[in-house]
This record gives structure tokens, sequence and C-alpha cells, in this order.
């Protein structure tokens, strides 16, 4: 995944703590039920900022239903829904405000809840099927 920020001089880093599938060219999945990772942000002073995902939810025929809560620090800040056909194959973007208060170390876990019917094996030892493909995040001050 790309992480852009607003300043060229900038450096936010971020973790993939668990969830994450190998990256690709075009970003990562998210490929379990949840998925966590760790975003440090470059210094600020008070300033919120806002996380502007570029991503897109695995809907199709068989499974065309995907919910994907998003936790920061432990505090729920949205819910993302995804459907079948209007989502597939379909990059969207979503955004999070996030106050200054809860400070550079921020801890994005991503829930997904989908049809209790919704299995799925990709290949012939695989069980977990790819969630949310997350292909960018910009950070700005806002």
């Amino acid at each position: 995944m790309r992480v852009q920020v607003s300043s060229a001089t900038s450096r936010n880093i971020w973790h993939g703590l668990y969830g994450f599938g190998a990256a690709e060219d075009w970003g990562v999945w998210c490929n379990g039920p949840e998925s966590a990772m760790l975003l440090v942000l470059k210094p600020r002073a008070t300033r919120n900022i806002t996380l502007s995902w570029q991503l897109r939810g695995h809907v199709h025929q068989q499974y065309p239903a995907l919910e994907c809560s998003v936790f920061i620090n432990g505090r729920h800040f949205a819910t993302w829904h995804f459907a079948y056909p209007q989502d597939a194959d379909q990059t969207v973007t979503r955004k999070l405000h996030v106050p200054h208060d809860l400070g550079r170390l921020l801890y994005l876990r991503f829930e997904m809840r989908e049809p209790a019917t919704a299995r799925h094996r990709i290949g012939s030892d695989e069980t977990r099927r790819p969630r949310i493909g997350l292909e960018a995040l910009t950070v700005a001050s806002t």
C-alpha cells in the first residue's frame, strides 16, 4: 500500500500487524476477519488529520455483501459497506477524520463481517479469502 502525505518532506510509516496478505503492486488485501496496523505519523502540533483511503471490497455474486468496522486506538470511527454489484471491482474513497488528541501512534483495526454462509477457498490450502483491498492511504492535516 502506498502512503501518501500532503508534504514531500513528511514521513508517515505504517506497519501491518496481522490479517494482511503479501503486498502486491497495487496494494494489499486484508484477508482475514480482522486486520490491524500501526500508523506512525510525523510530528504534528495540534492539528487534526484526515485519513483518505483508496480501497475496494471483495464482493461478487457468491458473496454479495461485506461490512468493515474501523477502529482507531480502540474507538469505533466508521463502518464501511460494500455490496454487489455496485461495488464489485470498484475503487472507492473513504475518509476518516482523526482528532489530534489520539497522538502520533495510531492502532487501526479492521473488523470484517459478511453473511454466515459466505465461505470461500483460494487455491487448495488457503481458507482465508480477501475482504478489503487497501490501495492507497493519504494523510493530510486538516
